[in-house]
């Protein structure tokens, strides 16, 4: 018997879903099955994808939420939108429009927040947060030290990110053999936010960077008890 057995397990924490200051980047994990063509939904007050967006027949577009669930379908009239729908992504205030060198923000108030398709993608992004915060049945926990952790800057990995590893990731028995704890390990990406000088102007730009997030999780009560990525 592990002489951890011994010990009853610490009470789950339910925290809530906070961004620490100082953090700068968005996450992702990308199911497996979302399809290639389909953009993704990243909101700055989330702290990253929230969801997907891919046309299916001609101007009819299949939403997806983070882990890869079908949420809606919307059909978006041809002609009323010069550009491309979702070619423009929520980030909290700014809409994002992905160009050929990366992904440009640009600030409210541009000809593209008039477009049909960008309402429609206000509406998903609506839509895909509240999802994201409606109470579970399976809700997750956090142990005081992983909670600890949620709150540094260069530990914390959003609550629904780290669901997203335990729904699409691998999973195995815990490494140290502590009975009831399993490791869920995942892909995941970071959207880096980084300002750069273009003609004399500074614009910001978002370019990806691909982790291992590892999640320890005892499944008795779905409390966290650690989490990493490297």
């Amino acid at each position: 018997m592990n002489k951890l057995d011994n010990f009853p397990p610490e009470p789950g924490l339910i925290i809530n879903h906070n961004i620490p200051p100082g953090v700068w980047e968005e996450f992702e994990i990308k199911p497996s099955f979302i399809p290639p063509t389909a953009r993704r939904i990243v909101d700055e007050q989330m702290g990253g994808c929230i969801g997907y967006a891919d046309e299916g027949a001609r101007g009819v577009w299949h939403i997806y939420n983070a882990v890869g669930q079908k949420v809606a379908i919307e059909e978006i009239p041809l002609e009323a939108s010069p550009i491309d729908p979702f070619d423009v992504l929520i980030i909290g205030g700014l809409l994002l429009k992905v160009g050929r060198w990366g992904w440009i923000a640009r600030k409210n108030g541009t000809k593209a927040m008039a477009t049909t398709g960008t309402v429609v993608a206000q509406k998903f992004a609506k839509l895909l947060r509240a999802k994201l915060l409606a109470p579970k049945a399976r809700q997750l926990k956090f142990t005081r030290t992983a909670a600890q952790h949620m709150a540094e800057p260069d530990r914390f990995v959003p609550i629904y990110i780290l669901e997203g590893a335990i729904r699409l990731g691998a999973r195995t028995a815990d490494p140290q053999r502590v009975k009831g704890l399993y490791i869920y390990r995942a892909e995941m990406i970071k959207l880096r936010k980084t300002n750069v000088v273009i003609n004399g102007r500074v614009e910001v730009r978002y370019f990806s960077q691909k982790y291992k997030l590892e999640v320890l999780v005892r499944e008795a009560d779905w409390t966290i008890s650690h989490f990493l990525y490297k």
